[in-house]
């Protein structure tokens, strides 16, 4: 898991997940065996979902400062932002914060290259509408 908070976490998974499910469990001595692989498919899926996450704090603080000529334009823009659903929120900051093509925002998120399209033409379209910006 690379580090102790993330294997931590994967446990923590798997001892719910075991505490859950035991009734399912046929054999007392295949527990051992049960156990790892449901640790073993935490760890996976908290490695999956970490993968997809693409913290604020790693996006460079200058990346979209020059775009804005003041501070009310920016806090305009967050104000419309927070109204967006995360998934248009995600593929738009990848897009246009971190200037990415469709086909690396596609395979950083694991999805197809059409809902990437997709996503960001109706996150733009939700933003502009929010923002009372006509299409013209």
């Amino acid at each position: 898991m690379k580090n102790q908070d993330d294997a931590l976490d994967a446990m923590e998974d798997m001892i719910l997940k075991v505490y859950e499910n035991i009734k399912r469990l046929k054999e007392e001595k295949a527990f051992y065996s049960w156990s790892k692989t449901i640790l073993v498919n935490c760890c996976k899926n908290n490695l999956r979902r970490k993968n997809r996450v693409i913290l604020i704090r790693d996006i460079p603080e200058d990346s979209h400062e020059d775009v804005f000529h003041n501070k009310d334009e920016q806090l305009y823009l967050e104000k419309h932002w927070e109204k967006l659903n995360r998934k248009y929120q995600e593929v738009l900051k990848l897009r246009y914060y971190l200037d990415l093509d469709y086909e690396s925002i596609a395979a950083i998120l694991k999805i197809p290259l059409g809902t990437v399209k997709s996503r960001i033409h109706t996150g733009l379209l939700k933003l502009k509408q929010s923002m009372g910006v006509s299409n013209e």
